[in-house]
């Protein structure tokens, strides 16, 4: 079970943060020039300032004198009233110079948009030769390596398949005409003999 205190405090993180986005979303458009979607968007930032009425409503949830969030009181209602002060200028400004249509809301061009933090780079293997591998207990011969970058397989400059590249080595063929039962046995007398 989840702390409510815990809660309380995602929620409000989301919506500071959807409310910071909306006023950097207002202010650069107000640079730009659209003064009209600058102003809707400046207004949802103050919606998602509020305080909610409901447990599922939007905005902050409400700050307890004792709560988690206590300590933030006086940033919260220093900047809803930032905003509230910006809100009334730009509307001001609006209706006396610009005289742009204030839509209801943000338009979907204009919406706040994910971002993507780190670019994608596209993964690529360069093709080598695989290194040879040796058998413990037996000498690693130049000649008798039959690995090479085609592996058999002409038709491409692939590295062979491990299948292949096990079929036509010619040091694993000791190796493999052993049988588990003589390396069982050759185990057991190493170990009685130390």
């Amino acid at each position: 079970r989840m702390d409510p205190s815990f809660l309380t405090l995602i929620t409000f993180e989301i919506n500071v943060q959807r409310a910071l986005s909306l006023y950097f979303l207002a202010r650069s458009l107000w640079t730009s020039g659209e003064h009209g979607v600058a102003i809707s968007a400046l207004s949802e930032a103050t919606v998602a300032m509020r305080t909610r009425t409901s447990p599922t409503g939007r905005g902050l949830p409400e700050i307890e004198p004792n709560g988690p969030l206590a300590s933030l009181t006086s940033e919260v209602i220093e900047f809803r009233r930032h905003i509230a002060t910006l809100l009334n200028s730009w509307e001001k400004d609006n209706s006396l110079v610009y005289f742009d249509k204030v839509p209801p809301s943000v338009p979907a061009n204009n919406a706040l948009k994910a971002i993507q933090l780190k670019k994608v780079a596209e993964f690529s293997l360069e093709m080598k030769d695989p290194l040879p591998f040796s058998v413990p207990g037996i000498g690693v011969d130049d000649t008798a390596c039959t690995l090479s970058a085609t592996g058999g397989n002409t038709e491409s400059d692939a590295p062979p398949s491990y299948d292949q590249a096990m079929i036509n080595d010619s040091r694993l063929q000791p190796a493999r005409e052993r049988s588990d039962s003589d390396l069982a046995r050759e185990l057991h007398a190493k170990l009685n003999t130390e």
